[in-house]
């Protein structure tokens, strides 16, 4: 599911970029290098980010979460169904109407 994603981090995707540091100094980091969030100015990563010297990594879904949204979905659709059923059931009309539907519908 991708609302499930989410920013983990940051990695370096230019060649080079000089990020401040907390600390009031200047770090060089190279392509390919995990850029620590905690390590640097918010505003000085922000802006690599901007001018595509840095891109945020996000994580990516599990098995495990693939099969617990597939789960919630499976359950949500069987829960709109039984919904449905015991609306139609309490409606004499709306029952009625479905078993008309359901006899004139026609056979392969």
């Amino acid at each position: 599911m991708a609302g499930r994603r989410k920013v983990t981090g940051h990695v370096v995707i230019g060649a080079a970029v000089v990020l401040a540091t907390k600390s009031k100094s200047e770090r060089y980091l190279y392509q390919g290098a995990p850029v620590i969030a905690s390590e640097f100015d918010e505003d000085s990563v922000k802006h690599a980010i901007s001018v595509g010297l840095v891109s945020e990594v996000y994580d990516e879904p599990t098995e495990d979460q693939a099969a617990a949204d597939k789960a919630v979905a499976d359950a949500k659709v069987a829960a709109e169904k039984k919904a449905a059923d015991e609306k139609a059931a309490a409606d004499p009309k709306v029952a009625e109407a479905a078993a008309k539907a359901a006899s004139t519908t026609p056979t392969k």
